[in-house]
């Protein structure tokens, strides 16, 4: 149980382990646990549960209760004579009941009969493999698409083969243009691209160390002339650019760090400046360089301060913040945050004049494989072409006879293809337009349990998306935002 009643009616939290307050179901006591291992929460006294219906809190029930307002959350409903806690129940009075493990048909029943205006939604991540959907909408298109081409077959039959064998040597040969057109293309492309790169030769040569970095980089060229760069000076690189990062960072830690103690709040103790601290930030072996002050003594002319002799007098304060303010001499970590930050800016300044000669050299390299690729590419465009007018000529002669053959059937064909398309037409658009965003499922090892259930039911799977159960074996995809939006004031990601 995640939240209580304070002496004041409100609904709490626990903040340390035993403190006290009341079950919001039973008025008992509750005992607030708040160890490193399990979040923290409340437990009855003697670890007795008052309603049946809780089963074990998991950290998916957890998750899905946080995406709700806490005064949602563990809301206690009476019904006459009954009282339960329900997961979550809404502005608009819907209860939201997670449920992770198995229940009895009874108990869905008797939930379903208590809160009669409720939703479930259960953790189907453990068994999510035993679905296997699929798209309502794809399988009756699939089913009309091939009834459609069955159609045009048999009504194409009589001159199947002749035209067939104008349609695949054709197909081929225009196939085979397109591919070769669609290559000539690219390597005019490239071509373009690469004498662009010789007019700037140092920003490409630049462009390619850049990727360097990389695993793998999707430009061909680029990525051609990073293999052939010599291994060695490519390593180099890396290493270097990964100490130069290394360094930067260092750099900037320190000055984050400086930053934040010189926006501590500042307090001058026997003429030393100190500054302000939470306890808990200052480090217990540095108790020597801490001071407490009583805070009623910061409204006087004269602070009362303890100096901590030893780590123990120091642990002793831990629970004294609301009597004392805590201060602590900044000045040994300034020095030592100074220090870092001008050995990091040397280093840094070393490593980039060695990571400048390294440039140097690379770039040498990259420029003579470039003028190697532009040599290469220009002949293949000149054979490339040579090909693509020889497919032309084919294509050409073969499409004036099909158009001949084509004459003597067009008339017979044209108004029952025609008939058929239209048709065709119609059955996709009425299809997509009653079956849109449904699923149909084949369920192994099903819960029947929840045939009884006359509540919505949601299963989560572990997605960004909830499978809403329609029929039997019947579902619609809900995406958890559109879930949130309907159910929920916020949605808050999980």
């Amino acid at each position: 149980m995640q939240f209580s009643l304070d002496q004041n009616n409100r609904k709490i939290r626990p903040s340390f382990s035993g403190q006290r307050a009341i079950c919001p179901l039973c008025n008992g006591q509750v005992i607030g646990k708040c160890g490193e291992i399990y979040v923290w929460h409340w437990q009855h006294y003697q670890d007795r549960n008052c309603d049946p219906w809780k089963e074990h809190e998991t950290d998916w029930h957890r998750r899905w209760k946080a995406k709700f307002p806490q005064e949602w959350q563990e809301v206690v409903i009476e019904i006459y004579d009954k009282k339960h806690i329900a997961d979550v129940k809404t502005a608009k009075g819907v209860v939201i009941e997670f449920q992770n493990s198995p229940i009895s048909t009874a108990t869905i029943r008797e939930r379903e009969e208590f809160y009669e205006k409720m939703i479930w939604v259960i953790n189907a991540d453990t068994f999510k493999d035993n679905f296997k959907t699929r798209s309502t909408v794809t399988s009756k298109l699939r089913e009309e698409e091939n009834e459609y081409l069955l159609e045009l077959r048999t009504l194409d039959t009589e001159y199947k083969d002749e035209l067939e064998s104008y349609d695949k040597q054709i197909k081929n040969i225009e196939s085979a243009s397109i591919s070769k057109s669609n290559e000539l293309s690219r390597l005019k492309e490239k071509m373009e691209t690469l004498e662009e790169n010789c007019l700037n030769k140092t920003d490409f040569s630049q462009k390619v160390i850049n990727t360097l970095s990389t695993e793998y980089y999707f430009a061909d060229t680029v990525n051609v002339i990073r293999q052939k760069l010599d291994n060695s000076l490519k390593q180099q690189l890396k290493e270097i650019q990964n100490q130069i990062t290394e360094a930067d960072r260092e750099i900037k830690a320190a000055e984050q760090t400086m930053l934040s103690v010189l926006n501590m709040e500042p307090i001058t103790i026997e003429g030393k400046e100190f500054r302000l601290i939470p306890y808990k930030d200052i480090p217990k072996l540095a108790y020597q360089k801490a001071r407490a002050i009583l805070k009623e003594s910061r409204k006087t002319f004269f602070l009362q301060c303890v100096d901590f002799k030893s780590e123990s007098d120091f642990l002793n304060y831990d629970y004294k913040e609301s009597h004392y303010d805590f201060a602590i001499d900044p000045t040994d970590k300034i020095d030592r945050l100074k220090e870092k930050q001008d050995t990091g800016k040397n280093k840094l300044l070393s490593l980039n004049e060695i990571l400048s000669e390294l440039k140097e050299q690379l770039s040498y390299q990259i420029l003579q494989e470039l003028e190697f690729i532009i040599s290469e590419l220009e002949f293949d465009i000149q054979e490339l072409m040579k090909v693509l007018n020889n497919l032309t000529a084919q294509a050409g002669a073969l499409k004036r006879n099909k158009a001949k053959f084509m004459i003597r059937m067009e008339k017979e064909l044209t108004a029952s293809k025609a008939e058929i398309v239209l048709k065709h037409k119609n059955s996709r658009s009425q299809i997509m337009t009653v079956n849109k965003g449904y699923y149909s499922a084949g369920w192994k090892y099903r819960r029947n349990s929840w045939n009884v259930a006359l509540m919505p039911i949601f299963y989560d799977i572990g997605e960004d998306y909830l499978w809403y159960q329609t029929g039997k074996h019947k579902f619609k995809k809900v995406p958890i935002a559109n879930f949130m939006s309907k159910y929920g004031h916020i949605f808050i990601s999980g």
